[in-house]
């Protein structure tokens, strides 16, 4: 069940709108034959990781 939050101020034509444009994205869709890829946390230690692999 999928439940969204609007919070702060706006106004109504804003809100439906927001909602109304949620609504209408497709889901996303996985194939099951996709392998999964490990992605760090930190955007940085996998740059410097990298350099690491390339100096060797």
């Amino acid at each position: 069940m999928r439940r969204v939050a609007i919070i702060g101020a706006g106004s109504i034509v804003f809100c439906k709108t927001l909602i109304l444009d949620i609504m209408a994205t497709p889901d996303i869709f996985i194939p099951p034959n996709v392998k999964r890829a490990e992605v760090p946390i930190d955007p940085a230690l996998a740059v410097f990781s990298r350099f690491g692999e390339l100096a060797k």
